[in-house]
């Protein structure tokens, strides 16, 4: 056994050291847990001045976070207290830059195009409105300035990430709407350790993670036909009752609130694979988003139709290939198409 273990040893220190020697770039291909830590009021949020290799068939990026654990925006240190006014993003995955570089995340690009505005990115990944009104309830509410802007990118699978038991939620207890909070570290600090100091160990995580996201991708099947989700439903309680109370916030400060509905991949026909029940769920969940954003009367505005148009002009790809999250070019339209139109659509 002495034997063994020694010869365990001995291997593992070779392989530690041919990695380093070769140039290997410690890499992640699951960032919730590479990225983000456990936050007892949010769940998990980033790992504060933290930076690290995100890596997966369609991308090898760099991810550099800033001191409060957010997505770090080169374009933002000039402008942070020199434009008169504020952006204020929020979002998921979409917002955090998702398989794109530093600098390449709209809200940068943003920053480049719009000078009297300074842009904040606001992003974590796997979280929906319930999180998202934590985040701007911490970090923004407090310095709101009129003629500020708040933007909360929509995601259909919001709807399901509002009320999943598993991370932190909204449930409806006698017609009210209550945040529960079952927040638990994403990783133990010997794995953290152990990831982050050997190259050996991360390269073994990395291949088991990037097996593992393979296997999950081979299983994806068309989800079951659905119809727009019903007043009724929980998940539509729960995504009016804290689109409402950013807009009565966002009201109170005097400043514009936007939701901005992400199309997914289905409906810009860039996915891999033709899935018409995929397709169908996610226009009745976008139906669904829309007849909120009208009952509460909130300025909303969708992406697909200047998507398409677009893409029909340019022959543009907006989507990684195996990947539903938007390359960089799909970041550019999307600075682009937001920038246009608060320079162009005033507040009413």
């Amino acid at each position: 056994m002495l034997a063994i273990l020694l010869s365990v040893l001995a291997t593992a220190v070779v392989g530690e050291g041919v990695l380093r020697l070769a140039g290997y770039s410690p890499s992640n291909v699951n960032p919730l847990k590479a990225f983000h830590e456990f936050d007892p009021v949010l769940g998990w949020r980033g790992r504060k001045l933290y930076s690290a290799r995100f890596k997966r068939p369609d991308f090898d990026v760099l991810i550099a976070l800033d001191a409060a654990g957010f997505r770090k925006q080169v374009s933002l240190e000039a402008k942070r207290d020199k434009a008169p006014h504020r952006i204020s993003v929020f979002g998921d995955s979409f917002v955090w830059g998702w398989g794109v570089d530093q600098g390449e995340v709209f809200t940068d690009k943003m920053n480049l195009l719009l000078k009297d505005y300074s842009v904040h990115n606001y992003g974590i990944d796997g979280i929906g409105t319930v999180v998202e009104y934590l985040i701007f309830s911490t970090e923004v509410r407090k310095q709101l300035r009129p003629d500020d802007v708040v933007i909360l990118m929509f995601f259909n699978n919001d709807f399901v990430d509002n009320v999943d038991r598993k991370k932190i939620h909204a449930e409806v207890v006698n017609g009210e709407v209550q945040v529960v909070n079952p927040a638990k570290p994403l990783t133990t600090p010997f794995e953290d350790w152990v990831k982050n100091h050997s190259y050996l160990c991360n390269y073994v995580w990395y291949r088991a993670d990037l097996r593992r996201l393979t296997r999950v991708n081979r299983k994806i099947e068309d989800e079951k036909l659905g119809q727009t989700i019903a007043e009724t439903d929980e998940r539509f309680a729960v995504a009016k009752h804290f689109l409402a109370e950013f807009q009565a916030d966002c009201g109170a400060a005097k400043a514009r609130f936007i939701v901005v509905h992400i199309p997914a991949q289905v409906e810009l026909s860039e996915a891999r694979a033709s899935r018409p029940n995929k397709l169908a769920n996610e226009k009745a969940r976008t139906e669904t988003l829309f007849s909120i954003t009208r009952a509460l009367h909130i300025e909303t505005i969708d992406l697909l139709p200047s998507f398409l148009a677009r893409k029909s002009k340019t022959g543009e790809t907006l989507t990684f290939k195996t990947d539903g999250h938007w390359n960089s070019t799909g970041h550019q339209a999307v600075a682009e198409l937001l920038s246009d139109h608060l320079s162009t659509r005033p507040a009413k």
